[in-house]
């Protein structure tokens, strides 16, 4: 198991990547979705059920551990570390502001591999310690 670069966003995304471009992408699939106006579709040009929905909410309304963004004229990308404490799971998530067919927002989440919590619980406790020392 690497080690993560917990102190450069950049670099920590780009080793989420490369950890979960490593799984089994049928045990680790993720969840990915496009933006389209008011309307959440699914890759197949589906919209979103209830389950979709749901599973959506729960990432988008977490809380950020750690946000990094891109940009290359028009196209921009942000990522995103989030925890989920009910599942005691960390996801890392990608936003692609603008495709090739226009201004669809491309969202895809992945899930990280227990392993690697030991290392996010460490920054997440030193984020919640900063926050607190902020008050």
């Amino acid at each position: 198991m690497r080690k993560l670069n917990i102190e450069n966003p950049a670099k920590l995304f780009a080793e989420l990547r490369a950890i979960t471009d490593a799984c089994d992408p049928n045990e680790y699939a993720p969840l990915e979705y496009y933006i389209q106006g008011a309307k959440i579709e699914l890759p197949d040009g589906s919209l979103a059920t209830g389950d979709w929905l749901l599973a959506v909410r729960a990432v988008e309304l977490a809380d950020d551990l750690v946000q990094h963004a891109e940009s290359n004229g028009a196209m921009r990308r942000s990522f995103r570390l989030v925890y989920l404490a009910p599942l005691e799971t960390y996801f890392w998530g990608e936003s692609q502001w603008r495709d090739p067919d226009g201004f669809t927002i491309r969202v895809r989440w992945h899930r990280i591999p227990k392993d690697y919590n030991p290392q996010l619980d460490q920054m997440r406790q030193r984020n919640t310690d900063r926050s607190r020392s902020d008050a």
